[in-house]
């Protein structure tokens, strides 16, 4: 049986996650060598925090008004 983690991670909303869990597996097929859970597990999270941050400053579209009071 086999998990799909990338649906998974998507499910969750962890779009960067799932993205460089994509890209490791790739990676990981085509070199065929052990890669420690520690050195995964930080680069899962660094892309998720990148995601994050390119998403939250992306959202942000805002135009600051002037006050009530100053506008006729």
């Amino acid at each position: 049986m086999t998990i799909d983690r990338h649906a998974q991670l998507k499910g969750l909303h962890l779009h960067g996650m799932a993205a460089a869990w994509q890209e490791w597996q790739l990676e990981f097929n085509s070199q065929h060598k052990p890669v420690m859970p520690e050195v995964w597990l930080d680069r899962l999270i660094s892309a998720e925090q990148a995601d994050r941050q390119a998403r939250s400053s992306g959202n942000c579209s805002c135009v600051a008004l002037p006050p009530a009071s100053m506008q006729s």
